[in-house]
């Protein structure tokens, strides 16, 4: 056999044993990087969050179009700009109406405070967690 033709044998030998290696790892499905665009354009509800306090009765959402994020944080609305990567996440200064709900004042503080110090965006199924730099899940939500 030619040094060529071993080397090509070699090479994908290898190529496979990795491969196995990789489908063994993952259960047998390997998973395709995700994209900011995969989460765009869906209303996603609140439905779990990193503090102690229970969620409010009111839905808290969150929608993510292109640069700018929007959304109800249990009374009000809110808006503003998003900067998101393959991975990476960041809350610009948000704008909020100035409705007083009394009952959920707290909560929606807590929220906005949650969804700025987000650094990191991932799926898990069909969950969208927002987590902190340390990997701490900070928000999750479902579509």
């Amino acid at each position: 056999m030619k040094k060529a033709s071993m080397i090509g044998i070699v090479a994908g030998a290898i190529v496979s044993l990795f491969l196995a290696g990789v489908m063994a790892a993952t259960g047998g499905s390997v998973s395709q990087t995700q994209h900011s665009a995969d989460v765009q354009g869906s209303t996603w509800i609140l439905t779990t969050w990193s503090d102690s306090s229970p969620l409010p009765d009111r839905p808290i959402t969150l929608q993510i179009d292109q640069s700018r994020v929007s959304g109800t944080s249990s009374c009000n609305r809110y808006t503003g700009p998003v900067t998101m990567g393959d991975t990476e996440f960041h809350v610009g200064v948000v704008a909020t109406t100035q409705i007083f709900c009394l009952d959920t004042m707290d909560a929606e503080d807590i929220y906005l405070h949650l969804l700025s110090t987000a650094t990191n965006w991932r799926t898990d199924g069909a969950d969208l967690v927002l987590t902190a730099s340390d990997g701490e899940v900070l928000l999750r939500y479902s579509a």
